[in-house]
């Protein structure tokens, strides 16, 4: 297990047959995501269904990752969440913003910047060095500040 309630296979599964083993820089990073941002979740509204969390290099470039992705793993490290078992994600997301440390939230898969309460996915990620508070919506591959 990685942390309480969240464990490697969880954090590092990917839909795609590369390998996708951390390594123990970027296995502490997960972990710190874990504790720090994850479990709160967990402990405020239930199960949390995680999409997408490390992903190797050779992971990300298949999945049509970003170079600069923090499921990478390499400044910080980043999870999307698909569902929670007792909120919708734009009451995850109002509740991290006000509540926790991370680095990014973004509201991801919405079909228009003014409709966030239908996202698909919600990512968030923490880096222990430098949490920026950065908030964004994602529409069509475009990132607007919010």
């Amino acid at each position: 297990m990685i942390s309480r309630h969240f464990s490697y296979q969880e954090l590092t599964k990917t839909s795609v047959s590369e390998k996708n083993e951390p390594n123990s820089y970027q296995l502490e990073n997960i972990t710190k995501l874990a504790i720090f941002v994850l479990e709160p979740i967990r402990a405020k509204f239930g199960a949390v269904k995680i999409n997408s969390c490390f992903r190797s290099g050779v992971v990300n470039r298949s999945v049509g990752g970003s170079l600069t992705s923090q499921h990478l793993a390499n400044s910080g490290a980043a999870a999307d969440i698909g569902s929670v078992e007792n909120a919708t994600l734009l009451e995850v997301y109002s509740w991290i913003k006000s509540n926790l440390n991370y680095d990014q939230l973004i509201i991801e898969g919405v079909r228009s910047f003014d409709k966030p309460e239908n996202m698909k996915w919600l990512h968030v990620s923490f880096d222990s060095t430098n949490n920026r508070k950065e908030n964004l919506i994602m529409c069509n591959g475009k990132y607007k500040k919010i």
